[in-house]
């Protein structure tokens, strides 16, 4: 179930249509770290609520990597959509705690913030620079 759930939860991320709420335990926890911010969503109408406005745009993963761990899984990813005529990018880190029944009990997420294509081509600048050096 760990892997159904969580994959279920990718898609949602990508289709950019909501993630549902039959993915979260009844006092299921959102603990997020974003730029310059932390905030706790409770119960899955919040939480959903506060992961779909994020995730309101179709998208892909350029970088997606998937870590299980001792009653869950931590994804990291980079994803990449188009918002109002716009490419954007965000990285993320999800850890995610399953349920006994499989569902998402506990979600702590960090972000790097979201990126217009003009940030995204400075960054790959710097990021090429420092491989370069190295």
């Amino acid at each position: 179930m760990t892997t159904d759930t969580v994959t279920r939860f990718l898609d949602a991320i990508c289709a950019g249509t909501g993630i549902p709420a039959d993915l979260f335990t009844p006092d299921c926890l959102l603990d997020a770290t974003v730029p310059m911010w932390r905030l706790e969503q409770h119960g899955p109408r919040h939480v959903t609520g506060q992961l779909s406005s994020w995730f309101a745009d179709p998208g892909t993963f350029s970088e997606l990597r998937r870590q299980p761990v001792e009653g869950g899984e931590v994804v990291q990813f980079t994803l990449a959509w188009t918002e109002h005529g716009r490419p954007m990018a965000a990285r993320q880190i999800h850890d995610v705690e399953l349920s006994a029944d499989g569902r998402i009990a506990r979600l702590q997420v960090w972000c790097g913030g979201r990126w217009q294509a003009d940030l995204q081509a400075e960054i790959e600048q710097g990021l090429q620079h420092a491989r370069r050096a190295s």
